[in-house]
Protein backbone atom coordinates (compact mmCIF):
# COMPACT_ATOMS: atom_id res chain seq x y z
CA UNK A 1 0.00 0.00 0.00
CA UNK A 2 1.45 3.33 -0.94
CA UNK A 3 1.40 6.40 1.28
CA UNK A 4 -1.63 7.98 -0.42
CA UNK A 5 -3.72 4.79 -0.04
CA UNK A 6 -2.64 4.50 3.58
CA UNK A 7 -3.76 8.06 4.35
CA UNK A 8 -7.10 7.39 2.63
CA UNK A 9 -7.54 4.23 4.73
CA UNK A 10 -6.74 6.14 7.93
CA UNK A 11 -9.24 8.88 7.08
CA UNK A 12 -12.07 6.32 7.04
CA UNK A 13 -11.34 4.92 10.52
CA UNK A 14 -13.80 7.39 12.05
CA UNK A 15 -16.61 5.69 10.10
CA UNK A 16 -15.98 2.27 11.67
CA UNK A 17 -18.48 0.85 14.13
CA UNK A 18 -17.25 0.00 17.64
CA UNK A 19 -17.21 -3.72 16.74
CA UNK A 20 -15.22 -3.01 13.58
CA UNK A 21 -12.72 -0.97 15.58
CA UNK A 22 -12.23 -3.82 18.06
CA UNK A 23 -11.78 -6.33 15.23
CA UNK A 24 -9.26 -4.02 13.52
CA UNK A 25 -7.24 -3.53 16.71
CA UNK A 26 -7.15 -7.29 17.31
CA UNK A 27 -6.07 -7.93 13.75
CA UNK A 28 -3.32 -5.32 13.90
CA UNK A 29 -2.15 -6.64 17.28
CA UNK A 30 -1.96 -10.16 15.90
CA UNK A 31 -4.71 -11.52 18.15
CA UNK A 32 -6.81 -14.32 16.68
CA UNK A 33 -10.48 -13.87 15.86
CA UNK A 34 -13.20 -15.51 17.92
CA UNK A 35 -13.78 -17.98 15.09
CA UNK A 36 -10.11 -18.98 15.15
CA UNK A 37 -10.20 -19.53 18.92
CA UNK A 38 -13.36 -21.64 18.67
CA UNK A 39 -11.76 -23.65 15.88
CA UNK A 40 -8.71 -24.38 18.02
CA UNK A 41 -10.90 -25.43 20.95
CA UNK A 42 -13.00 -27.71 18.74
CA UNK A 43 -9.82 -29.23 17.32
CA UNK A 44 -8.52 -29.86 20.84
CA UNK A 45 -11.73 -31.60 21.94
CA UNK A 46 -11.86 -33.68 18.75
CA UNK A 47 -14.72 -35.42 16.99
CA UNK A 48 -15.28 -37.85 19.87
CA UNK A 49 -15.92 -34.81 22.11
CA UNK A 50 -13.81 -36.29 24.85
CA UNK A 51 -12.38 -34.30 27.72
CA UNK A 52 -8.68 -33.50 27.18
CA UNK A 53 -8.13 -33.83 30.94
CA UNK A 54 -9.83 -37.12 31.87
CA UNK A 55 -10.75 -38.54 28.42
CA UNK A 56 -14.44 -38.87 29.39
CA UNK A 57 -16.70 -38.95 26.35
CA UNK A 58 -19.42 -36.46 25.52
CA UNK A 59 -17.54 -33.35 26.61
CA UNK A 60 -19.88 -30.37 26.91
CA UNK A 61 -19.74 -27.04 28.69
CA UNK A 62 -21.23 -27.56 32.16
CA UNK A 63 -19.89 -24.68 34.21
CA UNK A 64 -16.65 -23.15 35.31
CA UNK A 65 -13.41 -24.60 36.54
CA UNK A 66 -12.50 -24.18 40.18
CA UNK A 67 -10.63 -21.00 41.01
Amino acid sequence: MDHHDYLAWLSEIDDLSPDQRIATVRLLAGQPSLEAVIGLLEERIGTARSCPHCAAGGAVIRGRSKG
